[in-house]
């Protein structure tokens, strides 16, 4: 059957009832924080299909069976489609069958998996290396990297000291352009598809900024991502080396602490700058996680 036909009964992927979402959220709470970022994407994913009921974002399980060991594949097209997986080896088998088999994933598109636990990443090597050989499925990018914790107990305690030539503010949908043109990670062939991710995140999570007073003009900068950890933490260039960053963290964990999520971001292995900075404010590393995106050989 083609790729397109998206609505099998008979799929492999069967989707999680809304109302069961949260059981499958549960799962994610045991050794925490190893799997925090699952636990506040599906936390994310309720809260925005509440919003919007219509919005395009699904959970599936395998054959209907996720209780076990917590098995999923998410799927938001937002922007791209962007992949949410989990499994364990009781279910390696399964999963590698399911991302083969299954008609709800369009590889001819390149698809991108997020913040693949460093437990999962084997698993999911597997089933990509199928791909590879037998439908010229590539990887695209292949980025590892570390994520960072701090307890909404110790964010909440942060003071944040804001310099006198500046103030904290919310973002608008009118920053999103800005951030979008120097994210480094924005997708150059179509820009437009970060720019939809990003008009998301202001409008149903939070942003926040560092402005100068005198002209008002944004000069650093993060988002609360829709897996509630930090999302395009970024200072202009000129405006590097005085701190602002370090600002921009403290206040946007202190704000996720006092609503009591304890804030994480992932930092991309040989970032040392990011890593340094956010170690000198006492996040601690957890474990490694991996952003992998797919293409399809002409």
């Amino acid at each position: 059957m083609p790729l397109e036909e998206n609505n099998d009964s008979g799929d492999i992927l069967q989707p999680i009832p809304f109302e069961e979402w949260p059981l499958l959220q549960n799962y994610f709470k045991d050794d925490w924080p190893t799997y925090s970022h699952y636990y506040y994407w599906i936390d994310n994913s309720i809260k925005w299909k509440k919003l919007s009921p219509n919005l395009d974002l699904q959970i599936y399980s395998i054959q209907g069976d996720y209780q076990l060991d917590g098995t999923f594949v998410g799927i938001s097209n937002i922007s791209t489609p962007m992949l949410w997986v989990f499994t364990t080896d009781k279910s390696e088998e399964k999963f590698r069958e399911a991302l083969i088999k299954s008609n709800r994933l369009d590889w001819s598109k390149h698809i991108t998996f997020c913040a693949v636990h460093e437990h999962v990443i084997p698993i999911l090597n597997l089933a990509l290396d199928y791909l590879k050989l037998n439908r010229g499925i590539e990887k695209a990018l292949d980025i590892p990297g570390r994520f960072r914790f701090k307890s909404a107990n110790d964010a909440v305690k942060v003071e944040v000291r804001v310099p006198d030539d500046c103030y904290l503010g919310k973002l608008n949908l009118s920053h999103v352009p800005i951030i979008n043109s120097l994210w480094p990670h924005t997708n150059k062939e179509n820009p437009e598809s970060s720019m939809k991710y990003f008009r998301a995140i202001v409008m149903w999570n939070k942003g926040l900024g560092l402005f100068l007073k005198e002209g008002d003009v944004l000069v650093s900068w993060a988002l609360q991502s829709d897996w509630y950890g930090f999302l395009a933490l970024q200072t202009r260039d000129e405006y590097q080396g005085r701190g602002y960053a370090k600002v921009i963290i403290n206040a946007l964990a202190k704000e996720l602490g006092e609503e009591g999520i304890d804030p994480i971001l992932s930092i991309v292995d040989g970032n040392t700058r990011s890593a340094h900075v956010f170690d000198s404010l006492g996040w601690k590393p957890t474990n490694g996680s991996t952003w992998i995106t797919t293409k399809a050989l002409p």
